[in-house]
């Protein structure tokens, strides 16, 4: 059931495409149960912070599990989620569109047994509670063209303290975004017992290299850096706990990532061929943000070959290597390699290969760069 703006519910049936997550929507699926679909959902605390969408289960308390593609939490007291549109009060199941306050409640039922405490010496009579009841009984209370109370066959027990201790110890991790150099991961770390000695990233940056980064409890975003681009590294998070026996530190992993920086556009071309010096110089560029100072170019090409012994010609091939180093970096380099002695013919396709770039971060491998053309 798809709650808008003005409170008016829609059903949908069957399949139901969401193609732009940036689109906010706000779904009951089933008796507590909600989908929300936003660019960003973070909660009042800041504790949870879910991109695209998160779905929100709860059970009979009011507690709720959070769960997208990357997060898996357990709520332990009463949360609103935010997101650009609409607020969302999870234990008492009201939703805010603006000023607009929706109760969830009357669209199919609920069978949450959530009360908020009453403040002493309110007292409450009892009339009140009766028409506020949960569950199949409540059919009065549906606004008009809403669909008839149904309540689903879950069980809806309790979460025990110990089970959501645990559940909450899974701290996440939220999204990450590559660059040519960087990773920009955001997390979530939610230890209400204030039971972990440390948090860290272990950055596997091959050739047996491990980094380690320490990750603050209280920020939500840590960036890695000096990565090379087109490469793929693996990120292992993990915290530490104190043995209750014996004090010694117990680490656990509670997430890993595989990243891949992002590929750089690159382009080689032909820039001047000299009949008089029999050269050839070229130009590479790559984009903004990635700077070389060492090329590695291969130029193949056929050419025309005449037999000493008989006198007759033939074609063979010919693989000449270029490697152009400056002191300077730059986005853009040029270099020249001499064509001296072979009799290239006119017409004859030769090949322009861009092997590697060196810059700040190192070398970078470019799979094979190519570009052809008539000579």
């Amino acid at each position: 059931y798809e709650i808008s703006v003005d409170g008016k519910v829609s059903t949908t049936k069957d399949e139901t495409v969401l193609k732009n997550t940036s689109d906010t929507k706000f779904y009951k699926i089933d008796d507590r149960e909600y989908l929300l679909v936003d660019k960003y959902v973070v909660s009042d605390d800041r504790s949870v912070n879910a991109s695209n969408y998160l779905l929100v289960e709860l059970d009979r308390m009011g507690n709720a599990k959070l769960s997208n593609y990357k997060l898996n939490l357990k709520t332990i007291a009463p949360t609103k989620l935010v997101t650009t549109k609409y607020v969302f009060d999870i234990a008492n199941e009201k939703l805010n569109y603006e000023n607009n306050e929706i109760d969830l409640k009357k669209i199919i039922g609920s069978t949450n047994e959530y009360e908020e405490e009453t403040p002493k010496g309110s007292g409450s009579g009892e009339g009140e509670g009766a028409g506020g009841g949960s569950g199949a009984g409540n059919a009065a209370n549906q606004t008009q063209n809403q669909p008839e109370v149904i309540n689903n066959n879950e069980t809806g027990e309790a979460t025990g303290i110990d089970e959501i201790k645990d559940k909450v110890r899974m701290t996440s991790i939220v999204s990450h975004q590559e660059t040519l150099t960087q990773s920009n991961i955001d997390y979530v770390i939610y230890d209400p017992y204030n039971e972990y000695k440390s948090v860290y990233a272990e950055i596997n940056r091959g050739g047996g290299k491990i980094d380690t980064v320490y990750l603050s409890k209280t920020d939500t975003h840590m960036v890695i850096n000096d990565l090379l681009p087109n490469t793929e590294y693996n990120v292992k998070f993990s915290y530490t706990v104190a043995d209750p026996d014996t004090g010694v530190l117990i680490p656990t992993t509670f997430d890993e990532l595989t990243l891949r920086t992002r590929k750089p556009a690159y382009s080689i071309a032909v820039y001047k061929i000299s009949k008089v010096k029999n050269t050839l110089t070229y130009k590479v560029n790559l984009q903004e943000g990635y700077t070389i100072n060492k090329l590695n170019v291969n130029l193949k090409f056929k050419y025309r070959v005449t037999n000493p012994e008989t006198g007759n010609d033939y074609i063979d091939d010919a693989s000449l290597d270029s490697v152009v180093t400056v002191d300077s970096m730059s986005k853009s380099l040029m270099g020249t390699i001499d064509i001296t002695g072979y009799d290239i013919e006119k017409g004859t396709t030769l090949y322009l290969e861009l092997v590697s770039v060196e810059g700040p971060s190192g070398i970078l491998k470019l799979d094979g760069v190519s570009n052809s053309f008539k000579f």
